[in-house]
This record gives C-alpha cells, structure tokens and sequence, in this order.
C-alpha cells in the first residue's frame, strides 16, 4: 500500500494516470483522487490487493477514476470513521474483466466492500461492468453497520451475478435511478441476517 494521509490531493495528468501494481491506504482526512487508473494488482491472486482501502477518513472523493485487473476489491472501508466517514464515488470506471476470475467466467466478483459504522457515502454515476457480484457488498454479520448509502444514477451492464447485496445491512441503502443492463440480479433479495 501507498499511505495517503490528510489533506492530501493526487490527481493523474492526461489519459496515462497509472498506479500500476499498488493499491492506496487511505488514513487521512480530506482527500482528494482524480483521473487515475489502478490496475495491474496480483489480479491472479484471490488476496493479491486492494485498489483503494479506507481507514477511518472523513471527507474522501473518488472521481473519475479507472480500475481494472485487482486482486481482491477495488474500494473497500476496513475501518470506523473517526469522524461522520463522509465519503464520495463519482464518475468512475469499475472494469471486471479478468482471466483470473474468483467465479471463473471472466468477471471480477469483489468490486466494493462497505461495512462498519459512522460512513455517509455518496455512489455517484459510476459504471460498473462484466462484473458477477458485490458491486457493493453493504453489511457484515456481527458488526455494526451504522452508514448511510445513497447509490444514484449509476450505469450497470453485463453483471453476470448480482449488483448489489445488502444482507447483513442495518446500515441504510436508497438505490435510484440506476440504470442495469444485461444484470442477472440488481439486488440480492435474501436476507441472511437471521
């Protein structure tokens, strides 16, 4: 991991922005990542990385971004806010085309992963696509799932499994005005918090 900490703005130059075979931890607050492209992660290994990991930061946006060919998942919160977790994703590009599929059909499975407490996030018109699943996972078992989702106007196509997968979530999710193309399942519906 890069360790990016407060107040801190890194913003790609051009069409040729590239982290190549890092991933960024997130430990600040008021951060700022444009116009870049993470690929090229241990994309052969189950737990080869993380493109964006967060912990624990207030005021993040992630914004036209690009991220392709990750190891584990593309953006994920691994801890609690210290803050209110205020967080945006806009106008990104989450591309799970792969040869090294954890589902075996050419797709990335873990694009997002949002659990624990205190995060209000914003999931802005991102494209998400040839994906099979947890784009995002919102909500673990046993944990406290306290964040507010509001996902608007995103663009899902060709997802062979599922969009979104709320179960375990006493967080709040409000889903709309999404567009889904060619998804075999915009939202799981089982609830597997019981």
């Amino acid at each position: 991991f890069i360790n990016v900490k407060s107040n801190k703005t890194l913003k790609g130059e051009g069409a040729g922005a590239v982290i190549r075979g890092r991933g960024l931890k997130v430990v600040g607050d008021n951060v700022i990542i444009q116009n870049i492209h993470f690929t090229d992660l241990n994309p052969q290994y189950i737990w080869g990385g993380d493109a964006i990991a967060v912990y624990g930061s207030d005021l993040l946006w992630v914004d036209h971004c690009k991220f392709s060919l990750i190891g584990r998942q593309f953006f994920v919160i691994d801890g609690p806010a210290h803050g209110q977790g205020r967080i945006t994703l806009s106008y990104n590009d989450f591309d799970g085309k792969t040869p090294y599929s954890a589902t075996c059909n050419g797709r990335h499975y873990w694009v997002m992963y949002i659990t624990n407490a205190n995060y209000h996030i914003t999931f802005l018109r991102n494209y998400v696509h040839q994906t099979s699943g947890r784009g995002p996972k919102l909500g673990l078992e046993g944990v406290t799932n306290n964040f507010i989702m509001h996902a608007v106007n995103n663009y899902y196509y060709d997802v062979a499994g599922h969009a979104f997968d709320t179960a375990f979530n006493d967080g709040i999710t409000l889903i709309e005005g999404n567009y889904f193309e060619a998804v075999k399942t915009p939202r799981l519906e089982e609830d597997n918090s019981q």
